[in-house]
C-alpha cells in the first residue's frame, strides 16, 4: 500500500508536474538574473561616489600660439568640485588639480570671459568649477626706453648707402 502511495504521488500527472517544474526553473532564472543586474548597476553607481572640493587652485594661463608670460586672470584662483572613486579621491592632493585657460583662439579683447578648463586625474570627473569663467588681462606694453628711442630715430634718419 505504502508503495502504491509514492508510486501514484510521483508518476500521477507527471505532463503536468513536468511542466510546473520547468515553469519553477525558468521563474528563478529571472529573478536571478534581475537581481545579478541590480547589483551590478548599483555597483557602479558607487563607484563615482565620493566627492572633493578644492579651494584655490590656480588658473595657468595657456597660449599655444605664443608666449604666455604677462597675462594674468582676475579671479587668479578658482574652486573645483571632483567626483571619483574612493581609492580616486583619497589620493588626490591639490596640485593634482589644474585649472587653465587657452588663449589660443582668443581674439585679443580685454575683459572677455573665458571658460575655465579642468584637468582632473584618472578615475576622476569635474562636477564643477567656480567661478566658470574668468576675465583675461593682456600683459602691459613695454615702455621704450630713451636708448631704445633713440636707435629708432637713427635708423630712420640715416640714409640708405648705394
Amino acid at each position: 500500500m505504502m508503495l502504491q502511495f509514492v508510486k501514484d504521488l510521483l508518476l500521477k500527472d507527471l505532463p503536468l508536474k513536468l511542466v510546473s517544474l520547468a515553469l519553477a526553473i525558468a521563474l528563478w532564472a529571472t529573478v536571478a538574473s534581475v537581481l545579478k543586474k541590480n547589483e551590478q548597476e548599483r555597483a557602479r553607481g558607487e563607484t563615482m561616489n565620493s566627492n572633493k572640493q578644492f579651494q584655490g587652485v590656480p588658473v595657468a594661463v595657456v597660449f599655444t600660439g605664443g608666449d604666455a608670460t604677462g597675462y594674468t586672470v582676475k579671479p587668479a584662483k578658482v574652486t573645483v568640485f571632483i567626483q571619483g572613486t574612493p581609492e580616486a579621491i583619497t589620493a588626490l592632493s591639490p596640485a593634482s588639480v589644474q585649472a587653465q585657460i587657452d588663449l589660443t583662439y582668443w581674439d585679443g579683447r580685454a575683459n572677455l570671459p573665458m571658460p575655465v578648463q579642468v584637468i582632473s586625474p584618472a578615475g576622476t570627473a569635474m562636477v564643477s568649477v567656480s567661478p566658470a569663467e574668468v576675465e583675461v588681462v593682456p600683459p602691459e606694453p613695454r615702455p621704450t626706453t630713451s636708448f631704445e628711442s633713440g636707435l629708432e630715430s637713427e635708423s630712420e634718419s640715416k640714409p640708405e648707402s648705394e
